[in-house]
């Protein structure tokens, strides 16, 4: 399992947790990479196990 298997786990459960209200965003730049977690202020969805 690599890198290109985690990410889209980590936006799924964040999509699910969050009722869609979570993004997950990469962005490149000069050889870096960057990922972005933008929550809402609300709190995750109670009872879930994702």
């Amino acid at each position: 399992m690599g890198w290109d298997s985690g990410l889209p786990t980590v936006e799924r459960r964040l999509a699910l947790a969050y009722a869609g209200g979570a993004r997950l965003t990469l962005s490149s730049e000069n050889a870096r990479t960057r990922v972005t977690v933008t929550l809402p202020r609300a709190s995750p969805l109670t009872g879930l196990t994702t």
